[in-house]
């Protein structure tokens, strides 16, 4: 992508937003700009249920109810599964 308006980090996450099935230009954009405009608990359970699901548990750090709420139901028995990504 690169193209855009923006320049460094927002402009990355916006590219890697983008990057994603389904997600275009303008919603990589509007994605990009509320994970940013959230409040900061919010995005840091974001990248914590993304690196749990890639990785697994973060040892010493006990997942967070609200990293639930970023998921939807149907990935959950994905992400419990014996056959996750590690």
């Amino acid at each position: 992508m690169t193209s855009g308006m923006y320049e460094g980090a927002i402009q990355d996450l916006i590219d890697a937003l983008g990057r994603l099935p389904g997600i275009g230009p303008k919603s990589a954009q509007r994605i990009a700009f509320h994970i940013l405009q959230s409040e900061n608990e919010t995005a840091h359970a974001l990248v914590d249920a993304i690196r749990c699901a890639l990785f697994g548990p973060i040892p010493g750090k006990r997942p967070k109810a609200s990293m639930r709420s970023w998921i939807a139901p149907s990935y959950m028995p994905v992400l419990i599964s014996p056959y996750s990504f590690r």
